[in-house]
C-alpha cells in the first residue's frame, strides 16, 4: 500500500521545490528488505532529476549496493549535469572529477558519452591541460556531425595552438571555418586563431588574410585582429599596409586596451616608411596620453635613442631624465640611467650625471653593495626552486624598501601570498609596492589585488580608485579588462548608470574579454539602460542573455527581462520568459524562486489570482534558501 501511494505521489502535479522522494526515502527505511526496494530506490533517483537536484541524486546511487545499468545510466547523466554545470561556473576541477567519473560511463549512452568526451575536454583546456583534452576532442570530431561539432573543431584547434602543433591547429580551425552550421562569432574567432597559427609559423601573408577575414566578418570587436594584422604587414616588410592598419584600429577603437602598444608599433612603421619626425609625434603624444604605461616610458628610451642617433644629444639626454625623474621606479628608468650614465661619460659630464641622480628621489641604485646581491639571490633561488619566503621575509625585514632587489623581493611576497589565498599579506605588499613603485609594472597587479581585496570587504570607493590607478597603467588587455570589470561592478553597486554604461560598453567593445564576463558585461549594460530609462535598450540586451540559464547573470537577465516586459505591459512574452526560465533547470536557486514570484505577479496582471496565489503558497513552503528578501516579497503578495 505505501509502494503505491509513493507511486501514485510521484506521478501527481509538481511545484516550486516541491518533491516526492522524502516518502521515498521513508519508504525505505522502513522496508528496506521489501522486493519493492529496487524500484523505489529507481523511483528515488528519478524524482531528484525531477527536483533538479543533482547533488542528492549522486548521493542516493551512490547508496544502492548493485545498481542496474537503467540505475548506472542515469548516474552517468547525473555527473554529466554536475561536471557542465561546474565547467559553466569556472570550477574546473570539480567539473573534470565529475566528467572524468562520467565518461567511465559512457557505455550505457552514447550520446552523452560523447558529449562527456566534448566538456572534459574543454574542462582541461581550461586548466591548459592540452595533452589531456587533445584525444577527447579528436574523439568528437570522428563522430557523426552534431550542432557542437564546430564548438569541437575549435576548441581542437586551441589545444593544438596551446602544443605548439600549428600545421594542426590550421587544420582544426578550417573545419570551422569551412563548416556552414557554424555561427559568425565562432566563424570570425576561428579566422582569429588561424591567423595566430600562421603568425607562429612565421607566415605573414597568410595571417595577415587570417585576420583581415576575422575583421570583415566581426569588425565591432576587431581591435586585437587589427592589431595583428597590422604587425604581420610590418614582418612582411609592408610597413605602408602596417601604418595604414593602425591608424584604423586607432580611429576605430580609440578606447582599446591595445592603443599603447598600437601607438608604439606605428613608431616603427614611420620610421621605415621615412617619417621619422611623425615618429617623434608619436613618441610625444604616447607620453603625453598614456604616461603611467610600459608603452609610455619606452616611448621616453625610444625618442632618446632617435635623438641620439641624429646627433641631437642634448635632446637625448633631456628625454632620459625626464624619465628618470617622473618614473625613478620603472624598469624604464633602470635602462634610462644605464644609457645617461654612459653618455655622459663619454661627454666628460660624470659629475652632472652624479649630482642629477642624487637629486631625484628613489632614483636607480645601480652601485648595490655585493652582500645585498647575494643576499637577494640567495631569497630568489628558494622562492624560485623549492616555493619558500623564509628569506625574502628575512631580506625585506634588513633591507626594507631601501634596496636595488626590493622591489622584485616585495613583488615575490606579494605573488606568493595572493596565489595561497591570504588576502591581508597581498594587500599589504600590494600597498607597500604601489606606494613606493607605482611606476613599476609590479604596480599593475598591486592594484588589481588591492582592488580585489577592497572589494571583497565592501570597501567600493576604495575599490574604484585602485581600479582606475589599474585603468590607467595597463599594459595588457587583460589587466585593462580586470580593471574595467571591477569599476562596472562598484558602478552597479553604487547605481551609477553613466559610469555603468561606459564600463560595460568598453569592456563589450574588447574581443579578448572571456565569454563569462561578456555575460556579465552585457547583463550590466542592459540595467544601465534600464536605469536611464531607456527600457527597449534594456531588453534587447537581456533577450539573448535569458537564454544562459545556467549562468548566474543569465539567469538574472531572465527575471529582469520579465519583470521589464510586464512593466510595458507586454504580459504574453512576460509570461513566456518567466515560464521558459523556471523550467530551465537553472542551478541558481534565490533566482528560480524570484522567476517564480514574477510568474505569480504576471498570473495577478492577467487577473488569475487563484494561481498567482497558489505558485507563492508553494514558493514559501517549499523554498530551501533562507534569503529574508524571497519570503518578504511572497507575504507582500499574498497579504493583497
Amino acid at each position: 500500500a505505501y509502494y503505491n501511494y509513493a507511486v501514485a505521489k510521484y506521478a501527481g502535479g509538481t511545484v516550486p521545490f516541491g518533491s516526492s522522494v522524502s516518502t521515498f526515502e521513508d519508504f525505505l527505511t522502513r522496508y528496506p528488505n521489501s522486493r519493492y526496494a529496487d524500484d523505489v530506490r529507481e523511483y528515488l533517483v528519478n524524482g531528484y532529476l525531477t527536483d533538479n537536484n543533482y547533488e542528492a541524486a549522486l548521493e542516493s546511487i551512490n547508496r544502492i549496493p548493485a545498481p542496474s545499468p537503467r540505475i548506472l545510466a542515469a548516474k552517468q547523466r547525473v555527473l554529466y549535469t554536475l561536471g557542465a554545470r561546474n565547467l559553466a561556473a569556472g570550477n574546473t576541477a570539480p567539473a573534470i572529477r565529475h566528467l572524468r567519473e562520467a565518461y567511465g560511463l559512457r557505455s550505457h549512452n552514447a550520446e552523452t558519452g560523447r558529449e562527456t568526451a566534448l566538456a572534459l575536454g574543454e574542462a582541461y583546456l581550461k586548466n591548459s591541460e592540452f595533452g589531456q583534452a587533445v584525444p577527447l576532442l579528436e574523439e568528437y570530431v570522428r563522430g557523426k556531425a552534431t550542432v557542437n561539432t564546430p564548438i569541437a573543431w575549435f576548441d581542437l584547434g586551441y589545444a593544438y595552438l596551446g602544443e605548439h602543433k600549428y600545421e594542426k591547429g590550421i587544420d582544426a580551425f578550417r573545419h570551422v571555418i569551412r563548416d556552414s552550421k557554424a555561427d559568425a562569432t565562432i566563424t570570425a574567432d576561428a579566422w582569429t586563431r588561424l591567423g595566430d597559427c600562421y603568425y607562429y609559423t612565421r607566415n605573414w601573408s597568410e595571417a595577415a588574410a587570417a585576420y583581415s577575414k576575422a575583421y570583415e566578418l566581426q569588425p565591432s570587436v576587431g581591435d586585437y585582429v587589427l592589431f595583428q594584422k597590422s604587425v604581420m604587414q610590418g614582418y612582411a616588410g609592408n610597413f605602408n599596409g602596417k601604418l595604414e592598419g593602425l591608424r584604423r584600429l586607432l580611429s576605430e577603437f580609440p578606447s582599446s586596451a591595445l592603443v599603447p602598444d598600437a601607438l608604439l608599433e606605428m613608431t616603427e612603421a614611420q620610421i621605415q616608411t621615412g617619417h621619422p619626425d611623425e615618429a617623434v609625434a608619436t613618441w610625444k603624444r604616447l607620453i603625453e596620453d598614456y604616461p603611467s604605461t610600459s608603452q609610455g616610458r619606452r616611448a621616453y628610451l625610444q625618442l632618446a635613442v632617435t635623438m641620439a642617433d641624429k646627433g641631437r644629444t642634448a635632446e637625448a639626454i633631456d628625454s632620459y631624465k625626464a624619465l628618470i625623474a617622473r618614473y625613478p621606479t620603472s624598469d624604464e628608468a633602470l635602462q634610462a640611467s644605464e644609457q645617461l650614465k654612459r653618455m655622459c661619460a663619454a661627454n666628460g659630464t660624470l659629475d652632472d650625471y652624479m649630482a642629477f641622480i642624487q637629486g631625484v628621489e628613489n632614483a636607480p641604485k645601480l652601485d648595490a653593495a655585493e652582500a645585498e646581491r647575494l643576499a637577494f639571490e640567495a631569497a630568489e633561488e628558494a622562492y624560485t626552486n623549492k616555493d619558500q619566503t623564509g628569506l625574502l621575509e628575512k631580506f625585506v625585514k634588513r633591507y626594507g624598501d631601501s634596496s636595488a632587489y626590493s622591489l622584485p623581493a616585495y613583488t615575490y611576497l606579494m605573488d606568493y601570498a595572493d596565489e595561497h589565498g591570504n588576502d591581508g599579506q597581498a594587500y599589504r605588499y600590494a600597498t607597500l609596492i604601489a606606494d613606493r613603485w607605482p611606476d613599476n609594472s609590479s604596480a599593475e597587479l598591486a592594484y588589481a589585488i588591492m582592488g580585489r581585496v577592497e572589494y571583497s570587504r565592501g570597501n567600493g570607493e576604495q575599490a574604484l580608485n585602485s581600479w582606475q590607478q589599474l585603468d590607467r597603467r595597463a599594459s595588457t588587455p587583460a589587466m585593462a579588462n580586470e580593471a574595467r570589470m571591477g569599476i562596472m561592478r562598484v558602478a552597479r553597486d553604487l547605481g551609477r548608470p553613466d559610469d555603468l554604461l561606459r564600463a560595460s560598453e568598453s569592456l563589450l567593445s574588447s574581443s579578448t574579454l572571456g565569454a563569462e564576463d561578456k555575460t556579465e558585461a552585457a547583463f550590466s549594460r542592459g540595467l544601465a539602460y534600464q536605469l536611464k530609462g531607456n527600457v527597449r535598450q534594456a531588453i534587447a540586451d537581456w533577450t539573448p542573455l535569458a537564454k544562459q540559464s545556467d549562468n548566474l547573470y543569465g539567469a538574472k537577465a531572465a527575471v529582469y527581462l520579465a519583470e521589464a516586459l510586464l512593466a510595458q505591459g507586454d504580459k504574453t512574452e512576460a509570461q513566456n520568459v518567466a515560464e521558459r526560465f523556471v523550467n530551465s533547470g537553472t542551478p541558481h536557486s534565490y533566482w528560480l524562486a524570484r522567476g517564480f514570484i514574477t510568474l505569480s505577479d504576471i498570473y495577478r496582471a492577467r487577473g488569475k489570482n487563484y494561481e498567482a496565489k497558489e505558485y507563492l503558497k508553494a514558493l514559501r513552503e517549499n523554498y530551501p534558501g533562507t534569503e529574508p528578501d524571497i519570503f518578504i516579497m511572497i507575504d507582500e503578495r499574498l497579504a493583497k
